[in-house]
């Protein structure tokens, strides 16, 4: 019997390959589809400890980091990436954005509180997590804002308005 997930994960996927050949994007089609295929993906695990970090390191970052909000959808020109996580209202989000209020980076934040939500969304392929965890998902950075440590520093910013200041173990996928 094919899992209720799948179905609504083959329908999302479906939707943005219409979504794709309508616009005539027919690259990002066969980009995404050889991606796959060929993936050989990797998950890595990051002790970060947040009571370590400086004065200085938060000074010199000027991104301010707030939620997500509806407009951002498609704002980083990701093609429509991680829609689903929007549509099931799959809380955390937090987008970053310079002084000027453009949007430059957004990632995910879930913690253990939403462990049931996680794993009805994403199957078992994240782990449950602990009171002490949290597991980022969908970070991306705008394409025109890549190579500036955007990603680095709206990270270190999330996770110090968000985290508590114990160790936390962090799985960036």
């Amino acid at each position: 019997m094919i899992s209720k997930h799948f179905l609504n994960a083959l329908k999302h996927r479906a939707y943005i390959a219409y979504q794709h050949l309508k616009s005539g994007d027919f690259n990002s089609i066969i980009k995404g589809f050889v991606a796959h295929i060929y993936s050989n993906e990797t998950s890595y695990g990051l002790e970060l400890f947040p009571d370590t970090l400086t004065a200085n390191q938060l000074a010199e970052n000027s991104l301010r980091i707030r939620h997500f909000n509806l407009e951002d959808i498609n704002a980083l020109k990701e093609n429509m990436r991680h829609i689903r996580l929007v549509e099931e209202d799959i809380p955390t989000c937090y987008i970053a954005e310079t002084k000027n209020h453009v949007p430059v980076f957004r990632q995910w934040v879930f913690k253990s509180t939403e462990n049931e939500r996680i794993q009805n969304y994403f199957g078992p392929i994240f782990p449950k997590l602990d009171n002490n965890e949290a597991l980022l998902e969908g970070g991306f950075t705008h394409p025109n804002h890549r190579g500036q440590s955007i990603m680095a520093k709206s990270i270190l910013n999330i996770m110090n308005l968000t985290l508590i200041k114990t160790p936390n173990v962090l799985s960036l996928l």
